[in-house]
């Protein structure tokens, strides 16, 4: 904005990786064979050339966007001129209604935040634990996974039948070897049968551990798990146009 007199972008949009929420009844298809949306923007900079940022927009079929981007003149596709401010410089028109009672409130960012600083409520952040073999972690039965682990410490049948049996892959974060080793060195295993949510109205029964797990997350194992503590259950990311993420779990 600094640098060039006038900024025009046209959206193509196509985007599907977050996914675009096209008008009713219009398709939306990337002009090229990627995920992200993509855009034509024309920087002017010349010193006769009144200030200025616009925005104009094709919604339609890859085609349709090509034939319309081909036959168009830039004087001749209507403008919205673009009110681009602080903080966020959006290139794009957008409804600014109500955003001074935005900002009044405090950020989910913020409470992480050092003590003292504005609205810190929560010391650590983490995400949900991952598996990365969720039939063999996760079981609606306690007893089940229980007979699991038990087959992982036992010295009666080998790794290969093991892996057999459970379907299990060796990676390079984890191997069935090292597993049943650490299994085997630790007295207290059960306290490792934990319930999880795993789905809404979903609680199966887990293995909260590095030993059947990739990545149980240590700060769930040393702040949630077997411990009456608060959480807050959060999207970070929010792929629709409304925000519509609610989540409760006890």
């Amino acid at each position: 904005m600094s640098t060039f007199n006038q900024i025009y972008v046209l959206d193509l949009h196509g985007s599907t990786k977050p996914k675009e929420l096209a008008p009713p009844g219009v398709e939306n298809e990337n002009v090229f064979d990627i995920q992200k949306g993509v855009a034509i923007a024309l920087f002017v900079k010349t010193p006769k050339a009144s200030s200025g940022i616009f925005y104009s927009e094709f919604w339609g079929t890859r085609l349709e966007k090509y034939q319309k981007a081909a036959s168009s003149r830039r004087h001749e596709i209507e403008w919205q001129t673009v009110d681009c401010v602080a903080p966020y410089w959006m290139l794009r028109p957008l409804d600014w209604k109500g955003w001074g009672q935005y900002q009044s409130g405090w950020s989910i960012a913020d409470s992480l935040n050092p003590r003292g600083e504005k609205a810190q409520i929560f010391g650590l952040g983490v995400l949900g634990f991952q598996t990365h073999r969720d039939h063999f972690a996760i079981a609606f039965d306690k007893a089940e996974i229980e007979a699991r682990v038990r087959d992982m410490i036992a010295d009666t049948i080998s790794d290969e039948d093991l892996a057999k049996k459970y379907d299990l892959n060796n990676s390079p974060g984890w191997r069935v070897k090292d597993a049943r080793m650490a299994l085997r060195r630790n007295e207290h295993w059960l306290r490792s049968v934990i319930s999880c949510s795993y789905r809404p109205f979903d609680n199966p029964y887990s293995f909260f551990g590095s030993e059947l797990m990739d990545r149980p997350r240590r700060e769930l194992i040393d702040n949630v798990a077997n411990r009456d503590n608060i959480q807050l259950l959060i999207s970070r990311q929010i792929g629709t146009a409304n925000w519509r993420h609610s989540f409760v779990a006890s």
